[in-house]
């Protein structure tokens, strides 16, 4: 089943040109602040100390379906309303994943595209209805067209942004 939604993970939206501010880690407060090369960390520490890279995840994905990992790769975009999801990219075309945060609890800094990120989290496939669709178009500022029906997930209890 998740290889039917590797060919439907397209690039988003284009990186923000916010101002933001430095928020407190682990906090659910709108989000930034990667001026420094210093590592940014949200939501718990990482209790895996071994990591993959998206393309791994993609190439195999049903071995990874529901079980905790630690994914390296690029964020490609942020939603420009708070930072309550990024799109993880890695170096193959199809490798891409919508990384949303457990419980809400923490966001990605908004102005991280770009950046090199380590999210810890379970892999899950998800099919987004119509409405699911035009709220994250409307947070990533793109047409409905640009998000897909399904996606791979990861839902993260932490993650590290770093300027590559």
């Amino acid at each position: 089943m998740f290889t039917s939604f590797l060919f439907l993970l397209p690039l988003l939206a284009a990186p923000s040109s916010q101002p933001t501010t430095t928020s407190a880690v682990g906090t659910a407060s709108v989000s930034t602040g990667l001026q420094s090369s210093a590592p940014i960390h949200r939501g718990a520490p990482f209790e895996l100390t071994k990591s993959v890279t998206l393309d791994e995840v993609m190439s195999q994905p049903a071995a990874y379906n529901e079980s905790p990992v630690r994914i390296d790769g690029t964020v490609k975009s942020v939603c420009l309303k708070k930072g309550c999801w990024l799109i993880l990219a890695g170096d193959g075309p199809t490798a891409r994943a919508r990384v949303t945060f457990k419980g809400y609890a923490f966001f990605a800094p908004m102005d991280s595209a770009g950046y090199k990120a380590s999210v810890e989290g379970v892999v899950k496939a998800k099919v987004l209805s119509d409405a699911e669709r035009a709220h994250l178009a409307e947070d990533g500022k793109v047409s409905i067209d640009a998000v897909p029906k399904a996606e791979l997930r990861i839902i993260a209890s932490a993650a590290s942004f770093i300027k590559p």
